[in-house]
């Protein structure tokens, strides 16, 4: 019998469909169903605008990447946060043995209790491995944190010499351990974050950076967060930054937002970017909330919005909304102001009026040029 007698013959798609699920397992076939991609918030408004799809996916790869004190461990943390509230549990995968549980725990929010965060410090890069492969196996974890890839040390090379070669060692260990992860973390719904160093390019007449590990990490990311941080006044970094890959939304898109020691500052992000829509009017050191009212300061503003979770929420809506239809890169320095509309949303404002009494030490008042405005009108 020929090669050609002994292949099936369909009449349609879903007969050959059938046919490949009672073959090789229902799960061979993805439904269009599950083309809605599930995903956790990184608790900023511009990253999770940049990396699409409202934060990191779950089931993927990502790998965050930059210079020293950057926010790359900040951001897995406010992942964590948002995995927890979802009662899925943390693995965080310490190889460089350097994280603060203590600030984890009272600054950033993460829960510690046990069945909630697993903390494992691996002496080399196979026990790591071993340890993330049995736990994601169980299905009971949402993100498992690698950090970093730089410190996971090979066996071979802790128990040799400190002059023994061992070049290619690293990435082929790397695309080895991937290999085994990357169909476990989707089959659990796993989101797995890498967290890397850079390495200055040596050689290169223009400079730049290259990151350790070889290059496999770089294919089986879906998304690849590359990060610099500034320091500023008042202990807090000025974090910007570019999804320099994505294989769900459209990659190259920056972002910026400021972190402090409890974390990323979303409100303050989402206040800086209301400014710059016109959505929230500034003079001087104030800041106008609604038609009538004034409140002094981007942190008494950020204060109030916390204050209020439906109407921080009102507004972060419409400032994706804003950034949704003009279609444009998230970098304040990017905007053009031309294109800005000034908005007056009558619900946001009737909310203000509504719940201001609370809130007198937030030192709001009432602003005397619009009161004059407004008795010039009647």
């Amino acid at each position: 019998m020929s090669k050609n007698e002994d292949k099936k013959k369909f009449e349609s798609v879903s007969d050959a469909l059938k046919f490949i699920r009672s073959n090789y397992g229902k799960e061979s076939i993805v439904s269009n169903e599950k083309m809605n991609l599930p995903s956790y918030s990184t608790n900023s408004m511009g990253l999770d605008y940049a990396i699409g799809n409202g934060g990191f996916v779950k089931g993927r790869i990502v790998e965050l990447f930059g210079t020293e004190s950057s926010g790359k461990t900040t951001i897995a943390c406010e992942v964590g946060k948002n995995v927890q509230k979802e009662n899925k549990a943390v693995l965080y995968v310490d190889f460089e043995h350097s994280v603060d549980l203590s600030h984890a725990k009272k600054d950033l929010g993460l829960d510690l209790n046990e069945n909630k965060f697993v903390f494992v410090q691996p002496d080399c890069f196979e026990d790591g491995i071993d340890i993330i492969c049995n736990l994601v196996d169980t299905g009971l974890f949402g993100l498992v944190v690698i950090d970093s890839v730089a410190a996971m040390t090979p066996r071979s090379e802790l128990e040799g010499e400190m002059d023994d070669k061992s070049m290619g060692l690293m990435a082929r260990l790397m695309g080895q351990a991937i290999r085994k992860l990357k169909s476990m973390l989707n089959r659990t719904s796993t989101l797995c974050i890498f967290i890397n160093q850079v390495r200055e390019q040596i050689g290169n007449y223009c400079g730049g950076h290259v990151t350790p590990g070889g290059k496999a990490l770089k294919f089986f990311a879906s998304t690849r967060v590359k990060l610099h941080g500034k320091q500023i006044d008042g202990g807090m970094v000025e974090v910007d930054g570019k999804v320099v890959k994505n294989k769900v939304a459209p990659a190259m898109r920056d972002f910026e937002f400021k972190i402090n020691k409890f974390g990323i500052m979303s409100e303050s992000e989402i206040v800086e970017k209301a400014i710059e829509y016109g959505y929230i009017k500034k003079v001087g050191s104030w800041l106008e909330l609604g038609k009538l009212y004034r409140v002094q300061g981007i942190d008494k503003v950020s204060q109030f919005l916390n204050s209020n979770p439906k109407l921080l929420n009102k507004l972060k809506n419409k400032m994706l909304d804003i950034m949704e239809t003009k279609n444009e890169s998230i970098s304040i320095k990017s905007i053009d102001k031309s294109l800005v509309k000034e908005i007056d949303d009558k619900e946001i404002d009737e909310f203000l009026n509504q719940e201001l009494e609370p809130f007198d030490d937030l030192e709001i008042e009432e602003d005397k040029e619009i009161k004059k405005e407004k008795k010039k009108r009647d």
